[in-house]
């Protein structure tokens, strides 16, 4: 725990002990100002034994730790955020994290307490009920499984890939600031199945909003077998760092798109050139976040996805059904 007081003084505590074994542990933390004289507390409590860390620092007349018109960040930062727009770290806080490595697990139960009042802070609403900004954030209940993963832009998930057959529905959630970042892309680069080699499908972010890309058989200029790339891009940007669902329908040749429920592909739909299923790899083939570095070049190369790079959120609750 870190208090600062301007840039040049600071209350630092650092616990002798580690608390990441995934039980629930109870922080406390206090400080009060006397006579010039600051005094800070931390407690933290795990299995009911509690180790208690409290330090004082003197301060100038007039400097005193003043909060009111600041943020409050819980749990991390926005991907966006700059550190050099707020005071610089101690060296016992770059030591101790190392970077703005946001919290994965849970918390409950946060309380602000100000000498005649104490409440319980729900993080994701203002005290008026307002939504206050959030990302990567869900409110959890014991009786429902969340599937999401979070990404830090270097990482993905490989998974079997699902084909897209002539009746079809697949989709996912996401919340993110990101710009330009792949989220979903099936393909059989890198794979040692040779039947129907170049069909792929996939997602990405591209300036904030959502490009689809879709693999379909037909004929060049030369009239020869090949693969047609059939793209569509969202007219509105969807990186504002909320929860969106996309859902996409494949119809015979035709491809609908839904952010939230609504239609954002044109009345008409999106048309491939056939009707066939859009094939897949069966050992992994399906990356969702991200892609290997050493498959970067060639996948670039293959025109498959509007971006490579690596996605910065969360995706959760993907979703394939057959409807045939």
């Amino acid at each position: 725990m870190e208090l600062h007081y301007g840039p040049e003084k600071q209350l630092a505590f650092l616990t002798s002990h580690t608390y990441n074994g995934g039980g629930w542990v109870k922080v406390e933390a206090a400080r009060a100002l006397r006579n010039n004289v600051e005094t800070g507390v931390l407690r933290v409590v795990l299995n009911g034994v509690h180790e208690d860390l409290m330090d004082t620092i003197a301060l100038p007349t007039g400097v005193a730790f003043q909060m009111e018109e600041s943020l409050m960040f819980v749990g991390g930062v926005p991907p966006d955020y700059q550190s050099d727009q707020d005071l610089s770290f101690t060296h016992l806080h770059r030591q101790s994290l190392g970077s703005w490595q946001s919290f994965l697990g849970q918390m409950r139960a946060i309380t602000m307490s100000n000498p005649g009042s104490n409440s319980l802070l729900n993080p994701l609403y203002t005290q008026r009920h307002k939504a206050n900004p959030y990302y990567g954030v869900v409110s959890r209940c014991d009786r429902h499984i969340q599937k999401m993963a979070s990404f830090q832009g270097e990482a993905y998930i490989e998974v079997p890939s699902q084909p897209l057959r002539r009746l079809c529905t697949f989709g996912f959630s996401f919340q993110t600031f990101t710009v330009n970042a792949l989220l979903l892309l099936s393909t059989f680069v890198g794979k040692q199945e040779a039947e129907a080699e170049k069909d792929f499908y996939s997602v990405s972010l591209i300036d904030g909003r959502l490009a689809l890309k879709f693999s379909s058989s037909g004929s060049n200029e030369s009239g020869e077998e090949d693969i047609i790339v059939t793209t569509f891009v969202t007219k509105e940007a969807f990186n504002d760092g909320t929860d969106h669902t996309l859902s996409v329908t494949k119809s015979n040749d035709r491809i609908d798109v839904f952010i939230d429920d609504n239609l954002v592909s044109q009345e008409q739909g999106v048309h491939l050139d056939d009707i066939q299923d859009i094939s897949a790899p069966t050992n992994g083939g399906l990356y969702i976040g991200g892609i290997p570095f050493h498959l970067k070049d060639v996948v670039e190369k293959s025109g498959s996805v509007a971006s490579i790079n690596g996605f910065v959120g969360t995706i959760s609750d993907l979703s394939f059904i057959d409807e045939l």
